[in-house]
């Protein structure tokens, strides 16, 4: 979507999603090399939320397992009773996706603002796994 992506997502991925990837884990560290070196391809609003599509360079290494799905915060929207959403997907051991959504069946559209965003718990990768 380029351009045409609403602004405000783009800029809640780009403070978020390092925090969703905090921690010491090889998996997160690696992730994180990731994200700094990804590009969003796509942003699409489904009339309830929105799916950010990243692209990840090959010459960043993948993670194991290939497939993780986590994370969460609370997205606070002005004059939202309920707060909204995110799940971050990381697919063939690279990051895919971000899925912001309702939490209450709330729609979240590109004129909603953004308050704030509290109660981060970053995404869970088991320990022993070698990245």
């Amino acid at each position: 979507m380029g351009l045409q992506a609403p602004q405000q997502i783009l800029e809640l991925t780009a403070t978020l999603v390092p925090q969703l990837l905090a921690g010491d884990e090889p998996q997160k560290v690696v992730l994180r090399q990731q994200f700094a070196a990804s590009r969003v391809k796509s942003v699409e609003g489904d009339g309830l939320g929105f799916f950010v599509t990243l692209s990840v360079p090959d010459t960043v290494p993948p993670v194991r397992p290939d497939y993780i799905a986590g994370a969460d915060a609370d997205i606070w929207l002005v004059d939202h009773e309920f707060p909204m959403g995110v799940v971050l997907f990381v697919e063939n051991g690279r990051l895919a996706q971000l899925d912001f959504y309702g939490k209450a069946g709330d729609a979240w559209t590109e004129l909603d603002v953004v308050d704030h965003v509290d109660n981060v718990v970053p995404l869970y990768v088991e320990p022993h796994e070698s990245s």
